[in-house]
């Protein structure tokens, strides 16, 4: 009696699975237009790298990046570079993720000249996921 309640549990659970996992797995629609559509690149980011942007009007205009995580503070200070020289010392907000450089620090590079940006701290790339350097450095022996 006790083996067959089991294996009727059993049962019950095995079919209750098997019935809902191929709602859970289905694929949500397509939007209309598909992946055919081009959306374009929001106001400030054109020609940027990802995670950088150009903010504000006018005179108040600065370059900004949003790191993906969190930049702890530290005895290292966060420095923009362009084309292998320092911009300058951007100011961190509160968030811990954004950085801001007023474009009238960045000198004659502002704003067409921004090329080759990178976010270094202590000589690390901030502006890379973790490991990006050494993977660059060592080449794929097949």
């Amino acid at each position: 009696m006790i083996r067959a309640r089991t294996i009727w549990a059993a049962a019950t659970a095995a079919l209750t699975l098997v019935g809902v996992a191929p709602a859970a797995a289905q694929a949500a629609p397509e939007p209309p237009g598909g992946a055919t559509l081009m959306r374009a690149a929001p106001n400030g980011t054109a020609g940027l790298p990802p995670g950088w942007r150009i903010s504000g009007t006018g005179t108040a205009r600065s370059l900004e990046w949003r790191s993906p995580r969190l930049v702890r503070p530290g005895d290292a200070r966060v420095e923009f570079h362009s084309g292998g020289r320092l911009l300058g010392v951007p100011e961190p907000d509160r968030d811990g993720r954004t950085f801001r450089l007023p474009l009238d620090e960045t000198g004659s590079a502002a704003p067409h000249g921004l090329t080759g940006l990178q976010v270094r701290a202590a000589g690390r790339r901030l502006d890379q996921e973790p490991g990006a350097a050494a993977r660059q450095r060592r080449p794929c022996l097949l």
